[in-house]
């Protein structure tokens, strides 16, 4: 199995097991301190294309908290969260996703990436 389908089939399990509507798995770049999205479950090609195209940064949205603060980082309300900008939150609304949940990757306290439900 290559890496692409072992990330999507651990993505699609934590949506099923946690009830999400999608999910995503993003590697982290230390070079460019940047997110990069590697597999999806239950998204839509727009925002899939939205979310490589704006690449959450460490410390910045909900996958780069959770990986600067090495913690869970919970939003009951997207509409009310100020992590994602305006266009990225308008655009989660319309394909219906109201709560996000994402938790850093980590390898020795390494950041290797992150999980993001929605």
């Amino acid at each position: 199995m290559d890496l692409e389908t072992v990330l999507t089939r651990i993505v699609s399990h934590a949506v099923q097991l946690s009830g999400t509507d999608g999910g995503a798995i993003y590697e982290y770049d230390e070079s460019s301190e940047e997110f990069l999205l590697r597999a999806t479950d239950h998204m839509e090609e727009e925002l899939i294309n939205a979310l490589r195209a704006n690449p959450p940064r460490l410390g910045d949205g909900v996958v780069g908290r959770a990986a600067a603060s090495r913690e869970p980082v919970v939003v009951p309300n997207i509409l009310e969260e100020r992590a994602y900008a305006p266009r990225m939150r308008q655009m989660l609304e319309r394909f219906g996703f109201r709560a996000s949940l994402a938790v850093p990757l980590l390898r020795e306290e390494r950041i290797i990436g992150g999980l993001a439900l929605k």
